[in-house]
């Protein structure tokens, strides 16, 4: 499945259960899949609630959530997740935004961002936070 797919039915499935919280992955699935030209197969894997999404390389996508807290997803024959990680501030993440295949800026509350790097197959570490003068907006993607 390309990552254009899984990122589609991820939002879409986060958009419609905050919708309608009795509508499951199983049934938008079903519904996508007759009435597109690309062929989506059923998954267990749910993830609610994402608020801010990005590829971080060809098989690594990190998801953040209100909840204060961002997944890094793998995949390859299928999706497992990797690692959680929570932002200095623990507020909801909502942005992301990947930066080559080893660092990545996230949301760290209103006025400030956190960046994330990981050297070559280890995990992603905070490296430092940045202030956001609040004036410019709010930090979102």
């Amino acid at each position: 499945m390309k990552k254009s797919c899984i990122s589609f039915i991820v939002i879409v499935h986060c958009l419609l259960v905050a919708l309608n919280p009795a509508t499951t992955l199983a049934s938008e699935i079903d519904r996508i899949s007759s009435t597109s030209s690309f062929t989506i197969e059923p998954t267990t894997e749910l993830y609610c609630l994402a608020q801010a999404a990005t590829w971080l390389d060809e098989e690594t996508i990190a998801v953040g959530k209100w909840d204060g807290t961002i997944t890094i997803f793998k995949y390859t024959t299928k999706l497992s997740i990797e690692q959680a990680l929570v932002p200095p501030h623990k507020a909801p993440v909502t942005a992301l935004v990947g930066i080559g295949d080893h660092c990545f800026i996230s949301s760290d509350g209103p006025s400030s961002l956190a960046a994330w790097i990981r050297e070559k197959d280890q995990h992603y570490v905070l490296s430092q936070t940045y202030p956001f003068n609040e004036n410019y907006g709010t930090v979102d993607s």
